[in-house]
């Protein structure tokens, strides 16, 4: 059930009534937890007992950790859960990958498939649940109830792409916080309807150049090849900024706050910027609760620089069980290992890095970088992000552009003054529904989504995760 479809405007309607009318109480948050299962229900239904055990299962583990007699009670009962939900995790996940990687390398056949369907979000309720466990052995409150942290981890907001929540923030919401009001409609309403746009009017248009290229790469002009890249660096932003949008859009229309995930990141001047600004909850989670343990910082340059490399790899791990996802995440590990070489080595380029002509030297080498990683990300396998470098090193062709790509050329203007007007210009934070402007923009927004949307709407990328 996408964002964009009539459906989840019923059942997100639906909920709202429904929430207003039983008030900020116990029933309101069991109403949302039947509406989230039924909305991961329109999904799969028979994969709603894994996200369900895998709920319930932490949170009573966590009851254990709370509980346990001494400390290396509480460590085991902490080991148990992490164990379990990652064995969860890559037996739905990772089973075909590593077994098939393990085969090949004993030359022995490939193994059969388990003939497992991926839950849609696994990965994301994963994380949620192991940073519950792993705060409350820190010493952070548990949840006060199963309702509670079940409905954190299954609210459909943020089921199936994110953003990744903490526990000790997101459950005293729920609380103490849902609340229907125009008010909080008002404010979510821009942001919805802007969620809409990128991903309808702009994601979706550019996916109908994107795709044809990348299936068949070889049969186009290196020029076509870069113009397909770069349109499929705008079409990831604007797909899964569009769903975060409408995510914390949605949860606010109850009076719930979910943490911004994007911050302009293709105005970063470094990877290392980048990962501030890109997918913010998940590159958080990373150095809370991998990088801080192993050591982050304080060990050394070159123990920075393992840990650096670690969560980068596991980082490309987690968005695809390929090789192609682990040499991007690796692509970004050595990229960041060379910024924090080049400024330890050169520590005089912070006061450099001011200056208009090398901020703007490295804004457009992070822009290349990044999209030639968003190569092996997009690709279906590392010899497909291969046949596509190829393409892009202008091997065997030196002839123009043999496409082209109208979307991209609307899509890219419209982000860059879309980028302009948020440092420059102050906007409204919410647009009365029931005035003249309102209705203006919401009748403009709805004519243009049936005007020029493609007719075959593209899923969004990272359900896939």
């Amino acid at each position: 059930m996408s964002f964009t479809t009539w459906q989840y405007l019923v059942l997100l309607a639906i909920s709202l009534i429904a929430v207003r009318r039983l008030g900020a109480g116990r029933a309101s948050r069991a109403f949302l937890l039947v509406a989230s299962c039924a909305f991961y229900a329109f999904f799969d239904v028979r994969l709603l007992p894994v996200l369900l055990g895998m709920a319930a299962m932490s949170f009573y583990v966590g009851r254990f950790v709370v509980r346990a007699s001494g400390p290396r009670e509480r460590r085991t009962a902490l080991l148990f859960g992490v164990v379990l939900n990652l064995s969860v995790l890559g037996l739905f996940k990772y089973y075909g990958f590593f077994a098939g990687t393990l085969a090949a390398l004993l030359r022995m056949p490939a193994p059969s498939s388990l003939g497992l369907v991926l839950p849609i979000g696994i990965s994301f309720v994963t994380f949620e649940v192991l940073s519950y466990l792993v705060d409350i052995y820190r010493g952070e409150p548990e949840a006060s109830s199963l309702l509670d942290f079940t409905l954190m981890v299954m609210f459909f907001p943020h089921l199936v792409a994110g953003p990744i929540l903490k526990p000790r923030d997101f459950i005293p919401q729920l609380e103490s916080r849902i609340d229907v009001s125009w008010d909080n409609l008002e404010t979510a309403l821009p942001q919805f309807l802007q969620g809409v746009v990128k991903k309808v009017l702009l994601a979706d248009s550019l996916a109908m150049f994107v795709d044809p290229v990348f299936a068949r790469p070889g049969t186009y002009s290196s020029m076509t090849v870069w113009l397909a890249v770069i349109a499929y660096s705008l079409q990831i932003y604007c797909d899964f900024s569009g769903y975060s949008d409408m995510a914390i859009a949605s949860a606010r229309c109850f009076g719930l706050d979910i943490p911004a995930n994007f911050n302009m990141p293709y105005l970063s001047q470094s990877v290392s910027e980048f990962w501030r600004r890109w997918h913010i909850s998940l590159s958080t989670w990373f150095r809370n609760y991998v990088y801080i343990p192993l050591g982050g910082s304080r060990r050394g340059l070159a123990r920075a620089s393992v840990n650096t490399m670690v969560v980068m790899l596991l980082s490309g791990l987690w968005h695809g069980a390929g090789w192609n996802f682990i040499v991007w995440g690796g692509l970004h590990g050595i990229a960041m290992v060379v910024e924090r070489l080049f400024r330890a080595a050169f520590p005089k380029s912070e006061h450099t890095g001011r200056s208009p002509i090398w901020a703007t030297a490295s804004w457009v080498a992070t822009l290349v970088f990044l999209a030639v990683a968003w190569v092996f990300f997009r690709a279906g396998s590392l010899a497909s992000a291969m046949a596509v470098i190829g393409k892009m090193a202008f091997l065997g062709d030196v002839g123009g552009v043999n496409w082209i790509p109208t979307s991209l050329m609307l899509v890219l203007p419209v982000v860059v003054v879309a980028h302009w007007v948020a440092l420059n210009c102050a906007l409204p934070g919410r647009i009365r529904v029931m005035s003249f402007a309102g209705g203006l923009v919401i009748t403009t927004v709805v004519l243009a989504v049936l005007s020029f949307a493609p007719q075959q709407a593209a899923p969004f990328i990272y359900f896939q995760f």
